[in-house]
C-alpha cells in the first residue's frame, strides 16, 4: 500500500465515465511504481456535513430552488430548500434541509404549497 497527496485535477468531470483525471503525488524511492501503471486508489475524504442520501424522486425545483417536501409532526407537508452535494442520479446526497429520520414526501407535485394536510397511506 502506498500513501499519497492529491495535487491537482482536471477540474471536469468527464460525463461519460463519471471520472476526473486527477495527480496525486505518492514517494516511490524505491522505484516500486512504474510511468504508466494503474492504481486502485481509495480517497479519505473529510465533509464539513454529513450528508443523507435521498431518492431522486423527493426533490422539485421551482423558483425557490430545489426543495423537498417533509411530513411535519403537525401533520402538515413543510417545503424545504435543500443542498445538493452530489447528483448519483437515482439519489442525491443532501448536506442541507433535512435530517435523518423525518418524513420525505416521494414524487411531490410541484404546486404542493406549505403546511398543506397530509393524507398518509402506510
Amino acid at each position: 500500500m502506498f500513501a499519497g497527496k492529491v495535487t491537482r485535477d482536471a477540474h471536469a468531470l468527464d460525463v461519460g465515465s463519471r471520472t476526473l483525471l486527477t495527480e496525486v503525488q505518492v514517494p516511490n524511492a524505491g522505484g516500486a511504481l512504474l510511468p504508466g501503471m494503474y492504481a486502485e486508489v481509495s480517497l479519505a475524504l473529510e465533509r464539513p456535513r454529513p450528508w443523507l442520501l435521498l431518492d431522486a424522486s423527493a426533490l422539485f425545483v421551482n423558483a425557490g430552488g430545489p426543495q423537498i417536501a417533509v411530513l411535519g409532526s403537525d401533520g402538515l407537508i413543510h417545503l424545504r430548500k435543500v443542498v445538493i452535494d452530489v447528483d448519483y442520479g437515482a439519489e442525491l446526497a443532501i448536506s442541507q434541509g433535512v435530517s435523518a429520520g423525518e418524513r420525505i414526501v416521494l414524487n411531490p407535485d410541484n404546486r404542493l404549497k406549505e403546511a398543506t394536510p397530509a393524507i398518509v397511506a402506510e
